[in-house]
């Protein structure tokens, strides 16, 4: 892990997954909770 964070340094590359990929997934599983809620499509916010 700790290879894993200076090579990340040193190419400029992210390590997956990134808080980004987290908050992507947070936006899906809470718009499958309304859709669920709402019992239709919802879309997915962007940001």
């Amino acid at each position: 892990m700790k290879r894993d964070f200076l090579r990340a340094i040193e190419t400029g590359k992210s390590i997956w997954p990134t808080f980004r990929d987290g908050l992507d997934v947070a936006r899906v599983i809470d718009t499958a909770f309304t859709a669920a809620e709402c019992g239709g499509w919802v879309s997915i916010p962007q940001n």
